[in-house]
């Protein structure tokens, strides 16, 4: 089974996240690169920030 990035398509292998083509017989797996799960995690903490301002 191959994961793969759900935002950037990159694959985990064994020597990291790879840009890699998947051929469509391949079972896959869903998930975030490093990278794109740091800005994803930022991107909820601004919202929620955003959101306790409105309610005060």
């Amino acid at each position: 089974m191959r994961t793969i990035c759900c935002v950037c398509h990159r694959t985990k292998g064994a020597n990291g996240w790879v840009k890699q083509f998947i051929s469509q017989n391949k079972t896959i797996s869903h998930g975030y690169c490093p990278q794109c799960f740091q800005v994803t995690m930022k991107k909820i903490q601004d919202e929620i920030f955003q959101d306790r301002g409105r309610m005060s």
